[in-house]
């Protein structure tokens, strides 16, 4: 009887999470719904890795060592706000980073509940000098 338990508890996780990796891989667009039993945890957003070298370009470019950039995601992963708070930035080296940052992949913040909320945060991009 326990493995018969144990069974369907696993295929019940094996369900979830082929469902979440179907909503990873961007599956029409919906809405993401909490995984059944999961704990609640907070997630800050952030930039996939890979931003990282998006954004050392425009970086190196202008001269610049390290930027900080205060960011609005939305609960889809998109940027909705980009003010970048240092150093001052000239208009054209302001536009080269935003667009860099506009193309990067952003995981959204998870609230308590276990939901995609939308969320601010400040993080520091560098040019790795």
């Amino acid at each position: 009887m326990a493995s018969m338990e144990a069974s369907a508890r696993m295929f019940a996780l094996l369900a979830a999470l082929a469902g979440a990796a179907a909503g990873c891989a961007g599956a029409g667009g919906a809405a993401a719904e909490r995984i059944p039993d999961a704990t609640a945890a907070y997630a800050r957003p952030e930039p996939d890795p890979s931003c990282r070298a998006t954004v050392r370009a425009p970086l190196v470019a202008n001269g610049l060592e390290r930027v900080s950039v205060k960011v609005a995601i939305d609960r889809t992963g998109k940027p909705t706000v980009l003010e970048f708070l240092s150093p001052d930035l000239t208009p054209a080296a302001s536009l080269e980073l935003r667009r860099a940052l506009e193309q990067c992949i952003w995981k959204p913040s998870i609230g308590p509940d276990g939901r995609p909320r939308d969320a601010l945060t400040t993080l520091f991009f560098g040019s790795g000098k």
